[in-house]
């Protein structure tokens, strides 16, 4: 068992207190609904009023290849790692001192322990914040913790508790979370018996869907697929639209091979450019071994 020894003192304003708020709560609507890309323009607008949070995500913008950012929107992460580094540091503390802390300031101190931001990365010690802010009934951080028993970061890997608290972060209405159910359902992950279900994963699908998870439209788009080519191709665009890359990707797919779409193959490729452009090598290898339309 893991015994908390430190916490963050700040230098400053508490989290929930910076100027930004409004900025970085649209930027995080944005990144757990799978549109990170859209969320770069708020988290800056949120850092550039000193937001520790907008500080926080631009830097895993910058730093994480799963963000899909143009090379032109890229800059280097580490001047972001530093204005976070100069608002805290850590010292020795009980568990009993995280009582007084907001808990989304502890959801943020996980992620900064969780990715190393501006700090020697600990998942252990994150995964004690993600569970004080989770146990108050906030969703970001329940899904937070119901990743790292996915993945096994900070504690030990189990399913079971995954599912535990993916399914409670959706009752909340928390969209990733409600995505996450959608998979898990769909791959008997996590599940008693480990059994699909995959009609209750697209409920999930849906329910994110409606909340505009680009993800949850593509999964609703390639279930469909077969039965319904002009709905899955309506799906797709609605992924595109959002600057979602697999989505492109398969729009262009319905464009090319004239499936749901009618075949175009100038539309096909600028669909694919743009996937391309975000780093997708499916669209890379389609643009690299077929003639220019």
């Amino acid at each position: 068992t893991h015994t908390h020894t430190h916490t963050f003192t700040l230098h400053g304003p508490a989290m929930s207190e910076d100027g930004g708020e409004e900025q970085y709560q649209h930027g995080l609507a944005l990144w757990y609904t799978g549109s990170f890309r859209a969320s770069l323009v708020p988290f800056r607008l949120a850092a550039a009023q000193g937001h520790l949070g907008g500080c926080v995500f631009m830097f895993r913008l910058m730093a994480q290849k799963s963000t899909r950012l143009r090379p032109w929107e890229r800059e280097p992460p580490q001047p972001w790692a530093d204005r976070v580094a100069a608002r805290w540091t850590r010292e020795p503390c009980t568990p009993a001192a995280a009582e007084d802390v907001p808990a989304p300031d502890l959801y943020l101190r996980g992620v900064i322990l969780d990715f190393g931001v501006g700090c020697a990365a600990d998942q252990v010690e994150a995964v004690h914040y993600y569970q004080a802010a989770a146990l108050r009934g906030l969703g970001r951080a329940m899904n937070n913790l119901a990743m790292s028993y996915m993945e096994g970061t900070g504690v030990q890997k189990s399913n079971s508790l995954a599912f535990t608290w993916f399914e409670r972060a959706a009752q909340t209405g928390f969209t990733a979370s409600q995505y996450s159910m959608g998979c898990l359902h769909r791959d008997g992950t996590g599940l008693p018996g480990a059994l699909p279900n995959a009609a209750l994963g697209l409920q999930w699908f849906r329910q994110a869907q409606r909340q505009g998870h680009v993800w949850a439209l593509v999964s609703l788009g390639l279930d469909c697929q077969a039965s319904d080519p002009a709905g899955a191709a309506d799906y797709f665009a609605q992924a595109a639209r959002a600057e979602d890359s697999i989505g492109q990707y398969h729009l262009a797919r319905c464009y090319l091979h004239g499936r749901g779409r009618p075949r175009d193959l100038r539309t096909a490729y600028l669909w694919l450019r743009r996937a391309a452009a975000q780093g997708l090598r499916e669209a890379i290898h389609i643009l690299a071994y077929r003639p220019a339309a």
